[in-house]
């Protein structure tokens, strides 16, 4: 008969573990610098957005009156109160996602835009029953520039909506456009209550 001796498993040299153990080390402190930078990061671009007034700029006034005018559908356009041309938009539903699209293309000043609006309703898991959440995006030469959830409180009887988080920052120009058509809906909103 032949006898063979069993295999030893296999041990690691300590100079093998002393790597692995460096080498995860090293692995979960780079993950944890890309965590806290893209925090930093994320956290500056919300202070931005909400010093500069942009955020409220979009969510606020720039959706609000948006979906205000869309409402009226074939004569939106009169009811436009900032100086944009070109016009259009649509809506579409999506059943599954339990979702609502708008999307508003618009020219300022010679410069292209899209606002996209995707109203996600009430959350499934929600506790309170007065909140409904979606996320507006603002594109600019086909880049999405501001992007921010934003939530609605339904409690409220003149509720509107609020940004909540930014998700897509491009800081540029278009900044500038912003800022401008929200004042232009602000002077005509004042101007039509006054009237």
């Amino acid at each position: 008969m032949f006898w063979r001796k069993r295999p030893k498993p296999w041990i690691k040299p300590p100079a093998i573990l002393d790597y692995q153990r460096s080498f995860s080390d090293s692995l979960r402190h780079s993950v944890s610098t890309d965590v806290d930078e893209a925090k930093r990061i994320v956290a500056r671009a919300n202070q931005i957005v909400g010093e500069s007034g942009l955020g409220p700029a979009l969510a606020s006034t720039l959706l609000e009156h948006v979906l205000a005018i869309m409402v009226k559908a074939r004569r939106f356009r009169e009811y436009v109160h900032f100086p944009a041309e070109d016009i259009s938009g649509e809506k579409e539903t999506d059943e599954a996602h339990r979702t609502e699209t708008t999307r508003v293309n618009f020219s300022y000043r010679g410069n292209h835009y899209t606002l996209t609006f995707v109203d996600r309703g009430m959350s499934q898991w929600a506790t309170d029953d007065s909140n409904t959440n979606g996320k507006v995006e603002l594109i600019y030469r086909g880049h999405s520039v501001l992007g921010l959830d934003v939530s609605k409180d339904l409690s409220k009887e003149h509720s509107i909506w609020r940004w909540q988080n930014v998700f897509a920052f491009l800081p540029g120009s278009w900044m500038k456009d912003l800022i401008e058509m929200a004042a232009h809906i602000d002077e005509g909103e004042r101007r039509r209550f006054e009237g």
